[in-house]
């Protein structure tokens, strides 16, 4: 026995990536990203959504300045400071808090906070020539769930890895289960 087995299995499960499918919100943010700034990737999943007639992702930034930051910290802080709590202790160390957060934000070199405003995903389809922007809220919990998967699909596929996913299936229909795994091993080939 010289490790070489073992060495194997090691190796085997280092390629192993698990995937939280209820961080959504990381998830997502995840693919949109990838769609706008990756084109590989964006030629890889457009033939996976127009197979649900979606041709398009759009999206907008919501973009807050330090200002914006500091008037909400302010607003929260003056919440606890008018708040009912009986514990004085407990509402110093909050306001506290508040201060140092304060210190930490105005005196950062941040000018701008930029994310995307998920209020505004829209899934673009398009009928006749003409496109139809419909929120991605609309859509149907698979397509959904399917959009939320598509950049860990890709990242895993593209490295060579082994994505894990409880309950793959769940919000699928059975063929589109199938043509999710025969585009994932179409990458994994290469």
């Amino acid at each position: 026995f010289n490790g070489e087995h073992s060495n194997v299995i090691s190796d085997w499960f280092s390629n192993i990536v698990t995937l939280d499918i209820d961080d959504k919100k990381s998830n997502l943010k995840d693919t949109l990203y990838y769609w706008k700034d990756d084109t590989e990737f964006k030629s890889w999943a457009t033939p996976i959504l127009n197979s649900l007639g979606i041709c398009d992702l759009k999206f907008d930034h919501k973009v807050e300045s330090v200002e914006d930051i500091v008037k909400q910290i302010k607003k929260d802080q003056e919440k606890i400071k008018n708040s009912n709590e009986d514990n004085k202790q407990l509402k110093d160390k909050a306001i506290n808090i508040f201060d140092n957060l304060l210190d930490f934000v105005t005196s950062s070199s941040i000018e701008q906070t930029e994310d995307i405003d998920f209020k505004t995903v829209k899934v673009i389809k398009n009928v006749d020539d003409d496109d139809y922007p419909i929120p991605l809220y609309l859509e149907s919990s698979g397509t959904i769930k399917l959009i939320h998967l598509l950049s860990a699909l890709y990242k895993s596929s593209k490295n060579g890895e082994i994505l894990l996913i409880d309950e793959f299936d769940v919000k699928f229909h059975t063929l589109l289960s199938k043509y999710i795994f025969k585009k994932y091993h179409e990458i994994n080939k290469k």
